[in-house]
């Protein structure tokens, strides 16, 4: 039996290409002089801002948590936007005037502190407008109480030891404050859990 045995050899071809330096230096110079001229122009985009509420009228609390986040269009160069990007993102709206409805709601207009919205935004932005008409608050009149104190305590005696007269608390009451639905809900407070074992004397915690 015979065999043929065949060498295949493949060559490969490897071709170079030189690119001169002076082209990447042109093409980097290109992107920034780029970058600034698009970074230059004026654009207008929306902005999610944290919104604080301040001045609430002093009988007034807030039964539920407001809105916290409100969308802003504004105009700026894109290097004010991008500058913006890390300053404060926070505005204050003020409800010392807020408004409320036929059926008891409270109500404050976003447009009414539009002046005083622009005045808290980095400087080179411009307030176009806010994206939300009206800011409904679930407010309740400010109420207080007393309540009495009860005491969470599990107590484990040594043998032959009991209780000889009812744990003394003090205070025995306190007074309680917020929207006056919720305290309408609430009769008494009770101590934080207290375990004591093997008990055979007086005991102060």
């Amino acid at each position: 039996m015979f065999f043929n045995y065949f060498t295949i050899n493949i060559i490969y071809l490897e071709s170079k290409i030189n690119i001169p330096k002076s082209f990447f230096s042109f093409l980097i110079a290109s992107f920034f002089i780029w970058l600034l001229i698009n970074l230059s122009k004026e654009y207008t985009t929306v902005v999610s801002y944290s919104l604080v509420y301040e001045k609430l009228p002093r009988n007034k609390v807030f039964q539920e948590k407001p809105l916290n986040e409100l969308d802003i269009q504004i105009k700026a160069s894109g290097f004010k936007l991008l500058s913006a990007k890390f300053h404060n993102r926070n505005v204050l709206f003020y409800l010392d005037k807020i408004k409320q409805t036929t059926d008891g709601r409270y109500y404050i207009l976003p447009k009414t502190q539009e002046d005083i919205v622009q005045k808290q935004l980095y400087k080179g932005l411009r307030l176009d407008k806010i994206l939300k008409d009206t800011v409904f608050l679930k407010l309740g009149e400010l109420a207080s109480k007393k309540v009495p104190v009860i005491a969470n305590v599990k107590i484990d005696f040594n043998h032959g030891y009991d209780m000889v007269s009812p744990i003394k608390i003090l205070p025995d009451s306190v007074f309680i404050s917020g929207p006056k639905l919720q305290l309408d809900k609430i009769n008494k407070i009770k101590t934080k859990e207290l375990k004591l074992e093997n008990v055979l004397e007086n005991q102060e915690e």
